[in-house]
C-alpha cells in the first residue's frame, strides 16, 4: 500500500504496510501527530520522535511516540518511513528530536535499528526548512551516519546531543558533520550520567572529544558551546580552550558533570574572551579515570584568576564542585 497524501494522490516510490500505521496511531496522541503532519499544518514547528521516552513539549512541539502498540521491528521500520516521509513534506517544521527510551542504561534494548533510523532520515531528508536537530539516548553509531547525509547542502542552526553513550568510534562522523555545519549558532555534546569508568572507554571518549574539539575552529558562527558527562583530556581542553579564547560569537559557555583533564586550559580561554555573557562550570571533576578528584578550590583558583581578567560576564554558576570557603573567598 503507497502512501496518501492530502490531495489524494499516491506516492509509488515507497510501499508501506498499512498495518504498521494503524497500529502506532492507535494511540490517540499519535493520530493527532500525524493528521497534524499530513495537514502540513503551521501549528507543528518542531517534531519529537521517540520510543516511549517523555518529552517535555512547548508551544509548536507535538511528541510521536514510535513505540506504542509495535511489537516487531518490521512495524517500526515501516511507521518511521512513514512519520519521515510526511515530515519531509512539512513546510513549517524548523525542528526535529530523536529520543529513544534506555534500560539499565542499555539503548538498544527498546531502542531503534539502523535501517528505523534510515527509513526516518530518508523522508526528512527532503526537508530543507529542518535547522534544528537533537539527539538523546540515541544509539550515536546508528543514528550519525545518517546525520552526515542530513546536514549536507543545509543551513544547520543548532546540534545538540544528550545522554549518549559514545564508544570512542565516533570522531569521523562528528567531524564530516561539523565541516558542513559553518553556521552552527548552538553546539551541545553529551554524554552518560553515572557510567562505570571501568567499563567505559574513556581514552577513546577523551580522543572524539579532542577531535570535535579541532574542528570547531570553522565554527564562527557559534554562539553556545555546552559539554555534559564527558571526559576531557588534556589534549581536547587545550583545544577548547583555544576556540573559546577566539571566538568572537561565543557568548554561552557551559560545563557540567565532566572529567577535566586541564581545567586552567579552558579558564585561560575565558579570561581573553570579550563576548561570553554567561558561563556555567557545575558539578565537575578534575582529571581523568582513577586520578580524577573534585574541582575544588583548585578549579575556583584558576578561573578566580581568568574571571579577573573578564569585564563582560554577567551570569556565572560555579555550583556543586565541591567548592569551600577558601575557594570562593578567592
Amino acid at each position: 500500500m503507497g502512501i496518501t497524501d492530502t490531495n489524494g494522490s499516491i506516492d509509488n516510490e515507497v510501499d508501506y504496510e498499512s498495518i504498521a500505521v494503524e497500529s502506532i496511531t492507535s494511540c490517540e496522541h499519535n493520530s493527532e501527530t500525524l493528521r497534524l503532519l499530513k495537514a502540513n499544518d503551521p501549528r507543528l514547528t518542531h517534531l519529537v520522535v521517540s520510543y516511549g521516552q517523555d518529552v517535555h513539549e512547548g508551544e509548536g512541539t507535538y511528541h510521536f511516540h514510535a513505540g506504542v502498540n509495535l511489537s516487531s521491528s518490521r512495524g517500526r521500520e515501516l511507521c518511521l518511513g512513514w512519520i519521515g516521509h510526511f515530515a519531509g513534506k512539512c513546510a513549517h517544521l524548523k525542528s526535529f528530536s530523536l529520543c529513544c527510551a534506555q534500560r539499565n542504561g542499555v539503548e538498544d534494548i527498546m531502542g531503534f535499528s539502523e535501517e528505523d533510523i534510515a527509513k526516518l532520515f530518508y523522508g526528512l531528508n527532503h526537508n530543507a526548512m529542518v535547522h534544528d536537530l537533537y539527539l538523546s539516548h540515541v544509539t550515536l553509531e546508528v543514528v550519525l551516519p545518517q546525520v552526515v547525509g542530513f546536514v549536507k547542502n543545509r543551513n544547520l542552526k543548532a546540534f545538540h546531543i544528550f545522554c549518549c553513550n559514545w564508544l570512542g568510534t565516533e570522531s569521523e562522523h562528528m567531524q564530516s558533520i561539523l565541516r558542513d555545519c559553518s553556521n552552527l549558532r548552538e553546539l551541545a555534546i553529551g554524554g552518560p550520567y553515572d557510567v562505570d569508568p571501568d567499563n567505559y572507554p574513556l581514552d577513546g571518549v577523551a580522543a572524539v572529544v579532542f577531535d570535535i574539539a579541532q574542528t570547531m575552529a570553522g565554527l564562527h558562527r557559534l554562539e553556545l558551546l555546552s559539554v555534559e558527562a564527558m571526559f576531557l583530556g588534556p589534549g581536547a581542553c587545550k583545544a577548547l580552550g583555544s576556540f573559546i579564547r577566539t571566538s568572537e560569537a561565543l557568548t554561552i559557555v557551559g560545563f557540567s558533570d565532566c572529567y577535566i583533564g586541564d581545567v586552567k586550559q579552558i579558564a585561560d580561554g575565558v579570561a581573553t574572551n570579550e563576548h561570553i555573557k554567561n558561563l556555567s562550570f557545575h558539578n565537575n571533576g578534575l582529571g581523568i579515570g582513577l586520578h580524577c578528584r573534585r574541582f575544588g578550590d583548585y578549579g575556583a583558583e584558576c578561573f578566580a584568576n581568568a574571571l579577573a581578567c573578564n569585564r563582560t560576564l554577567t551570569k556565572l554558576n560555579l555550583g556543586f564542585n565541591g567548592i569551600t570557603h577558601t575557594g570562593w573567598d578567592l
